[in-house]
């Protein structure tokens, strides 16, 4: 493992996984606040029952915005690997957070 991939590899492991829901400038109203921060809260339990390296590839590819080649070098996956990882990790968001949100908002 090169150097370069080492401290990147280091730097994700220290950071912790936040994502961010961007509203428009216009100020949201309180209904949009709490479905987000609702959303958000659902969202992270999600990814977290995501076994590894399924979630260090999502949130390095969707969070990080990664190559595949690049996540590839990191986890020292082949790149085969990495794609088929993170389309099931995906399929897996999908079917969690559709369940959430068809229960939550139906």
């Amino acid at each position: 493992m090169s150097s370069e991939s080492a401290r990147s590899d280091e730097r994700f492991r220290n950071r912790k996984i936040s994502v961010l829901i961007r509203f428009p400038r216009a100020r949201p109203c309180r209904t949009q606040e709490a479905s987000s921060a609702i959303f958000q809260e659902h969202l992270k339990k999600a990814l977290n029952a995501l076994g590894e390296p399924h979630r260090s590839i999502v949130v390095l590819r969707e969070v990080q915005e990664y190559k595949y080649e690049e996540i590839s070098e990191v986890l020292n996956l082949p790149l085969n690997t990495v794609k088929v990882y993170l389309h099931r990790a995906r399929k897996t968001l999908r079917k969690e957070l559709g369940e959430v949100l068809r229960h939550d908002y139906a």
